[in-house]
């Protein structure tokens, strides 16, 4: 499958892998983590539970931008999303895998 460049594969692997409603959490979470990663400026810091739930400190504790860079890029990869745009704050955010963002 081609989740990157053929529209037809990804929404296969989304109904294979995933309901409408699972895909959308994840979806708003790999957000979420995008704009920590890009109003966070001091690390190490402790990241809060995901979805309400808690976790083993190793997964809450960032040390790094590039450690987060890596969540966001492992998350964005499992949902088949290479850039991803949103809005927050009534501004648009275009942001892609490789950690540039343009805030519009």
């Amino acid at each position: 499958m081609n989740v990157k460049d053929n529209q037809e594969d990804k929404e296969l692997y989304k109904s294979k892998f995933f309901t409408e409603e699972g895909y959308s959490i994840l979806t708003n979470y790999l957000k979420g983590l995008i704009l920590e990663y890009m109003n966070r400026e001091d690390y190490p810091y402790k990241l809060q539970p995901v979805l309400g739930i808690p976790l083993f400190q190793y997964s809450t504790f960032i040390k790094s931008d590039e450690e987060m860079l890596g969540r966001i890029k492992i998350l964005g990869q499992i949902l088949g999303i290479d850039t991803i745009s949103f809005e927050k704050d009534n501004k648009k955010i275009n942001f892609n895998m490789n950690g540039e963002f343009i805030i519009s």
